[in-house]
């Protein structure tokens, strides 16, 4: 369909998966007012991903996001933190250092402590600021349990992959985590995710941490 053509030239030139719903803006920004309007009189985006089986942009662009802002921060702490992923970054260093778009991914994705938490990590700078998350976590219903930094860049790396082989319509639209068995055919390193999923929680808690879909009777 002429939807889908966009959709084709976008991945081609810009590596998006066919699947994801751009915004109105976009696609206004592509010279498509065409498409835009188009859009808008059959109803508006929400309408057209539920008819054409593409992802809305609010659920890709959290995962997208995610995934952008660990790249970001084992990178800093490459750089900063000799590869130590264990402790969380300081957010005025951040700055200080010119990491504007890793303090903006850290302040969009809830703050410094409960990202910490989340992933598992230490706040440096503050006195067993570890054991206080985990209280206060644990009296929100909200303990996340252990957790690997570079676990997660490589699973949302794997479900990536995943979104660009798919062509829309989509029967479920959403980024789901993969299963055990879609992640056999990645031989060790899908054994290698695998092992830490189970390691973390289960399929279910590491999608719910990672902003991943989970449908049960799958796992």
């Amino acid at each position: 369909m002429y939807r889908y053509r966009f959709l084709e030239d976008r991945r081609r030139a810009e590596n998006i998966p066919e699947s994801w719903m751009p915004r109105l803006s976009e696609l206004e920004q592509a010279g498509r007012m065409d498409l835009a309007t188009a859009i808008q009189r059959f109803g508006g985006t929400q309408v057209l991903c539920t008819k054409a089986g593409l992802i809305p942009f609010r659920e890709w662009n959290y995962v997208e996001g995610m995934y952008e802002l660990l790249l970001k921060m084992k990178e800093y702490l490459d750089e900063y933190h000799d590869g130590d992923y264990r402790t969380f970054p300081i957010a005025s260093h951040l700055k200080e250092r010119g990491k504007e778009r890793l303090y903006f991914l850290i302040q969009y994705y809830g703050g410094v402590k409960f990202l910490a938490a989340r992933l598992d990590m230490e706040c440096r700078g503050t006195k067993n600021m570890r054991q206080r998350n985990t209280s206060q976590l644990l009296s929100a219903d909200m303990n996340w349990g252990p957790f690997g930094l570079e676990f997660g860049i490589e699973l949302y790396s794997i479900c990536r992959e995943q979104q660009l082989r798919k062509k829309p319509p989509l029967l479920v639209p959403e980024i789901r985590i993969p299963t055990r068995r879609e992640l056999s055919v990645y031989g060790e390193r899908g054994e290698r995710v695998t092992t830490k999923i189970l390691e973390y929680g289960g399929y279910e808690n590491v999608a719910r941490r990672l902003g991943l879909g989970f449908t049960y009777g799958l796992f």
